[in-house]
């Protein structure tokens, strides 16, 4: 029984300790440009900082404050010689864990932030990416067909204009003329007009997907068409469900533009995750 009690015990700290991780698990703080400065950095706290160079080059660096000035502070690495001095109105953002005799939890707690920080931008671009997809795909199929009406349209009055003014010339009808330029013009005007009306709709979607997943639905009306008459609409409805479907498996969700995270060896050759911030 002692032993049974012992257990459960270190399960029940255990769980605890897994519960209140997300709340004790860091103290690192984020600051940014003015926020930088010599009343709120602390010394001896490890940061990562993206700042501008002398000669205008962004860089990013990473180690322990060991000297607050009151225009520049100074940052020492692992390496011998790594030390930098950098100036406040350089810098473009900071990660600062908080202060702690323990280097290595000081580096954790900079790593966790910069974890969390990703996980939290990953999270809101699905967010973004998902939240509008009803109103957007409705935006897509109504915008679609009107954008195909007139592009049929200009492309029919095209095809009635070849006709009428070239393939009535007995010197021209040989050469570019076929039996139905007018339904030509009309099916490749719809098509078109079709693809460009619903990547306009969406700016994170690509051209060619959108124009692939037109012509494929094109296809599948016409095919459908050709079984069964009744299913006459399906030439019309066709290619912008199939331009709509390619367009949401096409598009790409707004990058996160702040973070961007990778792993370099430090000196005790281990991986370290570095994070790049970009505004």
């Amino acid at each position: 029984m002692p032993i049974f009690r012992s257990l459960s015990i270190v399960m029940v700290v255990a769980i605890l300790i897994n519960t209140m991780a997300p709340t004790l698990a860091h103290a690192a703080k984020y600051l940014q440009d003015s926020e930088v400065n010599p009343n709120t950095l602390i010394r001896d706290a490890y940061v990562v900082v993206t700042y501008y160079d002398s000669k205008g080059k962004q860089k990013l660096e990473k180690g322990w404050i060991y000297a607050i000035d009151e225009t520049t502070f100074k940052i020492r690495s692992r390496a011998i010689f790594g030390k930098e001095t950098i100036a406040y109105d350089k810098v473009v953002s900071m990660i600062m864990s908080a202060e702690t005799d323990n280097r290595t939890q000081q580096m954790r707690e900079v790593e966790q932030f910069i974890r969390e920080e990703k996980k939290r931008k990953i999270e809101q671009a699905i967010s973004e990416r998902t939240e509008n997809r009803p109103r957007r795909i409705l935006g897509k199929l109504g915008v679609g067909l009107l954008g195909g009406l007139l592009g049929g349209s200009v492309g029919g009055a095209i095809g009635a204009n070849i006709n009428e003014n070239i393939c009535n010339r007995p010197q021209y009808s040989g050469e570019i003329c076929i039996d139905d330029e007018v339904a030509l013009g009309l099916a490749g005007g719809y098509l078109i007009g079709v693809a460009l009306s619903v990547n306009w709709v969406d700016s994170h979607d690509r051209f060619i997907g959108t124009l692939g997943g037109t012509l494929i639905g094109g296809a599948t009306g016409i095919a459908l068409t050709n079984t069964t008459e009744d299913l006459w609409p399906s030439i019309l409805i066709g290619p912008i469900i199939g331009a709509t479907i390619m367009s949401e498996l096409t598009r790409k969700p707004p990058e996160a533009r702040r973070f961007s995270l990778g792993l370099a060896p430090n000196s005790d050759g281990k991986l370290s995750a570095i994070a790049t911030l970009r505004f």
